[in-house]
């Protein structure tokens, strides 16, 4: 089947099916490539955003004196 003939089959579809052929192309990516597709609006990793600006005392995980009388 050639790329022309799918393209006229896809556009032939109604709006709702079109959606699911292209989720389901997006699954079979994910599937043969092990990682996600990168969309247009996906928004960039923020991981480590916050680096140096978040402060933890050193005593964090310390059982607060409040508490003592149910220790």
């Amino acid at each position: 089947m050639s790329s022309e003939t799918v393209i006229k089959l896809f556009q032939n579809l109604p709006l709702e099916f079109q959606r699911e052929v292209i989720h389901f192309m997006e699954f079979l990516s994910v599937k043969v490539n092990k990682t996600p597709p990168k969309t247009e609006n996906q928004k960039p990793s923020l991981f480590g955003h916050a680096r140096g600006k978040i402060y933890m005392a050193p005593d964090f995980d310390e059982p607060l004196e409040d508490f003592k009388d149910y220790m």
